[in-house]
């Protein structure tokens, strides 16, 4: 908590999100990067978008177009490759993950699920559906949208239009 720049609060997650097909590959391999044989994907996964804004003059890190042969979205940026190894180390030195397996037979969408999480403890790296999500966040992961943006520009051109 103290790293992002934020007052701890017990029994808060960071972050919570649902995962309707593979957990293993959402939140392990995108989200965590787990396996180093394939490269840590920023520009794929909001949460660690969420921490590299957060991260980002600690861990010297800076954003670039997701697809640099063709930019746009530049709200889903992504990292140099040094920066999403370093925000992966980060993320494997102080991170924790925890699941709740769905029960067999649910009668209700995950969806509804997070959604009441999300109210119920309100974390902190939430922005869609948070009750309170924070304005600090917002503007950490503006910036970094906009230097992607400034990434993708020919040299010698503002992007000002």
């Amino acid at each position: 908590w103290g790293d992002l720049g934020y007052d701890y609060r017990a029994d808060t997650p960071l972050y919570i999100g649902k995962s309707e097909d593979d957990l293993v590959d959402r939140d392990l391999r995108t989200h965590f990067a787990v396996d180093t044989s394939k490269p840590a994907r920023t520009g794929s996964s909001t949460v660690r978008r969420s921490f590299a804004a957060l991260l980002r003059d600690r861990l010297n890190l800076r954003a670039v177009a997701r697809n640099p042969a063709k930019p746009g979205y530049f709200a889903h940026y992504a990292l140099t490759p040094e920066g999403d190894d370093r925000l992966t180390a980060w993320m494997h030195a102080h991170l924790s993950i925890a699941v709740w397996p769905a029960p067999t037979g649910l009668d209700i969408f995950l969806a509804e699920v997070e959604t009441a999480m999300l109210a119920a403890f309100d974390p902190l790296l939430n922005l869609t559906k948070a009750p309170h999500p924070s304005p600090r966040l917002r503007a950490a992961r503006k910036v970094m949208a906009a230097e992607a943006r400034e990434s993708a520009q020919p040299v010698g051109e503002s992007g000002i239009g």
